[in-house]
């Protein structure tokens, strides 16, 4: 295992070493330019490229600083050895046709998937020190498991080299999910039932459909057995860029895929290739929030616009029988196109019930001063009544509570008006909260003031109002 880094200073370099030596101690070779005393006798520069080629892995420490180097364009003398480091990379990248199995993105805190080289965006990353067992396993296993041929999906855990891949995936907004065991469980029956290759999951925005897919996630990763899974999301958290069409997800895919010899090809035939990938191997794929890709639902009633993403759930829908592979979507309003198939589910994620948000509540810290059961405390579930069960909006309620009020419920009514709740008002009380109350920077401040305006588009009276305020 080569470790390549950047020496940010001496606090960060000795952070690198830490990580280094417990690699070696789990039992891997590890090639550190630390470890090496003196000069190697070849000089750096061919030590470097010797161990690049050599070695059966290379863990890429990214941050800011490492993204300039890697790319060129650090504007001192120093990071020479990471440049270096990265054209060997790239030469490497491209004699494989850009399939990757060696290098692996790695994220302390404090960096983010944008310190990644463009050249690995969309290779498996790894967290630290959080998923240091999972790189250890990835690290350790030499060869993917073989598919599954028994006629049942497979699924997560021993997936191989570099057969996981859900950094797109955004981020749950909760830790722990609520009122949703049944849907969940019916998510795993789908999952198992080879007869089933399309499920769609679909909801407003903030109903909790992120917080259902990372919970569903860890349900099934401890009774798997092989498989792929592939997450993308049409909406970046980390960029917030909304992907409008979808070529950049088919090339990353097809990547991912080892099915690269596509990429050039049209999105129809990126489409098939990669639908005939997931008919051959056994896992899942993930398409989170495809709305972007849709119309709205009072235009040609919210169908598909995009002709890869349309040939692609076609292909799957098709499929009539072997179905290794299911293809589970998210999305704010429901796939029509897909309501015609057998082999296609849809599911609408309802909000919570009153006792279910009053049990989040709780969760988060709010409380009615009575030592009852969260289930059992009438304040909590008329919270969670006042704002219809509604994920997001409980979230922002008890960050509100919590900081003002040391999370008393009864506090709530300072700013919700229980007589005059109705479907948006209760968002708009809460964004408003956050723009005059906490001393927050103009540009944040617009952003939540288009929100609010985004929340009144059904009213246009008011809408008109308030915008030409």
């Amino acid at each position: 295992v080569f470790i390549s880094y950047s020496r940010n200073s001496k606090e960060y370099s000795e952070s690198i070493k830490e990580i280094a030596e417990q690699i070696s101690e789990s039992g891997c070779s590890v090639v550190f330019d630390q470890f090496v005393k003196g000069t190697p006798e070849e000089g750096w520069p061919r030590w470097m490229e010797n161990s690049l080629v050599s070695s059966d892995y290379v863990l890429l420490f990214c941050n800011e600083e490492y993204h300039k180097k890697f790319c060129g364009n650090a504007h001192s003398e120093e990071g020479k050895g990471v440049a270096w480091e990265g054209v060997i990379t790239l030469n490497l990248l491209y004699q494989s046709k850009g399939k990757n199995q060696r290098f692996i993105p790695v994220l302390l805190p404090g960096t983010s998937s944008n310190d990644v080289p463009i050249s690995l965006a969309h290779s498996s990353m790894f967290r630290l020190p959080s998923e240091f067992e999972a790189l250890l396993q990835r690290i350790k296993s030499p060869q993917p498991v073989a598919p599954n041929t028994s006629g049942a999906k497979g699924h997560l855990s021993q997936i191989g080299i570099g057969k996981r891949d859900v950094q797109q995936l955004p981020i749950p907004f909760g830790d722990k999910v609520f009122g949703r065991l049944e849907t969940i469980q019916q998510l795993i029956r789908y999952y198992e039932d080879p007869a089933i290759g399309l499920v769609v999951v679909h909801a407003p925005g903030g109903a909790g459909k992120s917080t259902l897919i990372h919970s569903f996630l860890e349900e099934i990763d401890p009774i798997s057995d092989s498989g792929f899974c592939y997450g993308w999301s049409f909406y970046s958290q980390a960029t917030h860029q909304t992907y409008l069409s979808s070529t950049t997800f088919l090339d990353s895919a097809l990547v991912f895929f080892d099915k690269s010899e596509a990429v050039g090809e049209g999105d129809g035939i990126k489409a098939f290739a990669l639908s005939q990938a997931l008919e051959d191997q056994s896992g899942l794929l993930i398409l989170d929030g495809v709305e972007p890709l849709q119309y709205a639902t009072n235009v040609q009633d919210g169908r598909i616009r995009d002709e890869g993403l349309l040939a692609l759930l076609g292909n799957i829908a098709r499929k009539k029988d072997n179905k290794n592979s299911l293809a589970l979507i998210t999305s704010r309003q429901s796939v029509v196109e897909l309501s015609a198939f057998d082999s296609c589910e849809s599911m609408f994620l309802q909000n919570l019930e009153a006792r279910d948000g009053a049990e989040f509540l709780s969760h988060l810290g709010v409380a009615s001063g009575l030592n009852i059961e969260p289930s059992k405390d009438n304040e909590l579930m008329l919270a969670s009544q006042e704002l219809q069960g509604h994920a997001l909006s409980l979230l922002l309620l008890a960050k509100y509570l919590l900081n003002e009020h040391e999370g008393d419920v009864l506090k709530r009514h300072s700013f919700l008006d229980p007589g005059k709740l109705n479907a948006s008002s209760h968002v708009s009380r809460i964004l408003n909260f956050y723009s005059k109350q906490w001393r927050i920077r103009l540009s944040e401040r617009c952003s939540t003031f288009l929100l609010y305006l985004t929340d009144l588009r059904h009213d246009r009276k008011l809408y008109t109002w308030r915008r030409g305020q």
